[in-house]
């Protein structure tokens, strides 16, 4: 068994370093968005958010690889990576919550409108290309994203990993991928033992044809208030310029899932979580989720007015009265402000 580690840095300022892998991360906020999980059954309905298109750079510096991120409205992060010889590029989201790439085929059906409004994987161009064959599908809580799987050369930065296994995605659920800047999902979680088509995933990969110094990778997400770079993606180490003080550890508690142990959730001197919890560190979800009615008790607490059955918003005059909600773990409370959990949607904030 190969041990690695992943580490969560939510930081308000950028730095560089001499021996890190980075890949940086860009981000957006998208209309009519019924937001799917991997892996779990989840929707978000928000119709007012608003477009806005992403903007390329990628760098690596001294062996270390980076990818920013750009940062809009602090919804989605996600990054460049290449695909074959020569590169076709595509944006992915880095995820922590699902084992598995995927990207659009040029095999897409044409009435498959998410396909035909994103950068396509075409094999017959790629002289590194793989055949494989096997069906491949992730399930969605809104439909299933289904393919076939192939091989090729994986380009993230200066890294390449060869004979990458991946899914060419043929068919998408429904209008949900249709107004998503990035085309597909990079896998970063561990490897689903459980299901029939199980490749291998990238960041094992990079373990295992050493391409990494260190099984380690670190993201670092940023607010961006200032529009500054929205964050990075790390592999091979940390960077400990991007944090103060001491790490906080907490054991992994699946085989499956980047799932920890949370000790519990309270707002003033309000416990609502008093017998902890489990918590799944997923940088493929926008919002921070959890049991319905935890989370009501919670927007309650707070005054929030609920317009469905999973969204609640406050009045824009009012965040500033709005209390810390305080997180711990393994004995160490993490803080969050009103504006690490809340997103302005034109007037309201949700």
């Amino acid at each position: 068994m190969i041990l690695f580690k992943v580490f969560i840095l939510l930081l308000p300022f950028v730095v560089y370093s001499e021996s890190i892998t980075r890949i940086q991360l860009h981000s957006s906020l998208h209309l009519n968005l019924s937001y799917p999980v991997l892996n779990h059954q989840w929707n978000l309905s928000i119709k007012q958010f608003k477009n806005k298109w992403f903007q390329r750079l990628i760098s690596s510096k001294n062996g270390i690889y980076t990818e920013y991120l750009e940062n809009y409205q602090n919804i989605e992060y996600y990054g460049e990576i290449s695909i074959g010889t020569p590169p076709q590029t595509f944006y992915v989201i880095f995820d922590t919550g699902s084992p598995y790439l995927w990207i659009p085929s040029k095999m897409c059906d044409s009435s498959d409108l998410a396909c035909q409004v994103h950068h396509k994987y075409d094999s017959s161009k790629s002289s590194t290309y793989k055949p494989n064959g096997e069906l491949f599908y992730v399930q969605y809580g809104t439909g299933i994203a289904s393919g076939f799987l192939s091989s090729d050369c994986v380009h993230i930065g200066s890294l390449n990993i060869v004979d990458q296994t991946f899914g060419e995605v043929t068919h998408q659920p429904g209008q949900v991928f249709i107004n998503f800047h990035f085309d597909g999902i990079m896998g970063m979680g561990f490897q689903q033992r459980s299901q029939n088509s199980n490749p291998t995933p990238i960041f094992l990969n990079m373990i295992e044809q050493r391409l990494v110094d260190k099984p380690v990778f670190a993201v670092y997400l940023n607010l961006n208030e200032d529009k500054t770079t929205s964050g990075e993606i790390m592999f091979g180490g940390i960077d400990d310029r991007y944090y103060t003080g001491d790490l906080t550890y907490s054991d992994v508690v699946s085989e499956e899932y980047w799932m920890i142990k949370i000790d519990g959730i309270s707002i003033n001197d309000k416990i609502f979580c008093p017998s902890g919890s489990t918590a799944l560190i997923d940088t493929g979800t926008a919002l921070i989720s959890g049991p319905t009615e935890k989370i009501n008790n919670i927007n309650k607490y707070l005054g929030s007015i609920q317009v469905s059955n999973n969204e609640y918003i406050v009045d824009c005059n009012k965040i500033h009265k709005l209390p810390i909600i305080e997180i711990k773990i393994n004995g160490k409370p993490i803080q969050l402000k009103a504006d690490d959990y809340i997103v302005e949607v034109r007037k309201h904030y949700l």
